[in-house]
């Protein structure tokens, strides 16, 4: 899992979910549970199902039980998620992932055509071939 602490004082923290329901926040230890702490949470997978919101508000609220301390913030790639969490009473805002990408990857091609998609890039740059 991918994360960033934005502030340490208060605890503000960016993270993906790949392999946890919350993100970062699945991973705190009980010694920061009375401390302040903020996570934007950006989901890795799509969450335009009942299932996946319910799961996702069930893991929050269970969160919250035991972090009174701690606010979680998703942030969705597309209407469909930020209108369901909504509806399931989570903060969420519309957050296209892109624009944390680094401009070194991800730039206009121009004029000129390289014959390579952004994703191809991407993953050649990293040595990651694709399959």
């Amino acid at each position: 899992m991918q994360a960033a602490v934005l502030s340490g004082d208060p605890l503000i923290s960016y993270s993906g979910t790949s392999g946890t329901p919350l993100g970062l926040a699945s991973h705190m230890p009980s010694i920061l549970r009375d401390r302040k702490a903020w996570f934007l949470v950006s989901p890795t997978w799509s969450i335009e199902t009942e299932e996946s919101a319910r799961a996702i508000r069930k893991n929050a609220v269970l969160h919250r039980m035991r972090n009174r301390h701690h606010c979680l913030i998703f942030l969705c790639n597309t209407q469909a998620e930020l209108d369901l969490l909504h509806r399931y009473g989570e903060a969420a805002f519309l957050h296209n992932k892109t624009s944390v990408a680094s401009e070194r990857l991800f730039k206009p091609l121009g004029a000129e055509q390289a014959g390579l998609t952004p994703f191809t890039t991407r993953n050649s740059l990293h040595g990651k071939g694709m399959s």
